[in-house]
């Protein structure tokens, strides 16, 4: 899900790292539909800027992908000899990539939307956010057992069930 700055389209990855090494927040209106149900086009987010290394897994992670902000989940850290990297995922998505632990920008703490706002440093967020990440990170493992890759083979039933199951919880909370 891809987000842009309210009123600036301009933020470039060398601003957005300035702000982060700050300990920033910034405002983003979301433009996709990754994050679906928990995060809708249109709705705005807050982001808390802030060293990578404080990412949690399930978090809503905010990154760099070349060209714009994307709000995907975080499921799995790993050590390399390069840094740390990081493997996202869409809730609403059948793919998962790992990323540079440097394009990293920080968290989702607030949703904002007509209806009220999404607060995820509250219950039931600290609790949904860090089970759901857990939940897809071990799903991921086990296809990777199988068959390498950043996508679920055609009719993983594990995959599509988690998947289904995921967009349940995300709907009865958001």
């Amino acid at each position: 899900m891809t987000a842009a700055a309210s009123g600036d389209s301009s933020i470039s990855f060398p601003v957005l790292k300035l702000w982060r090494m700050a300990g920033r927040s910034i405002e983003l209106s979301m433009q996709g539909i990754s994050m679906r149900p928990l995060i809708q086009r249109g709705d705005k987010i807050t982001i808390a800027l802030m060293d990578p290394a404080r990412l949690r897994i399930g978090d809503l992670m905010a990154f760099w992908d070349g060209t714009a902000v994307v709000i995907h989940r975080l499921i799995k850290r790993r050590r390399t000899a390069d840094g740390q990297r990081y493997c996202e995922k869409g809730d609403e998505l059948a793919s998962w990539h790992w990323i540079d632990g440097d394009r990293a920008l920080g968290r989702v703490v607030i949703v904002h939307r007509a209806a009220g706002q999404i607060d995820l440093t509250r219950w039931p967020w600290t609790w949904i956010n860090p089970a759901l990440g857990r939940v897809q990170g071990l799903m991921i493992f086990f296809l990777d057992l199988g068959r390498p890759g950043e996508r679920a083979p055609r009719g993983t039933r594990l995959f599509w069930a988690v998947n289904k199951a995921t967009q349940m919880i995300l709907r009865m909370f958001s």
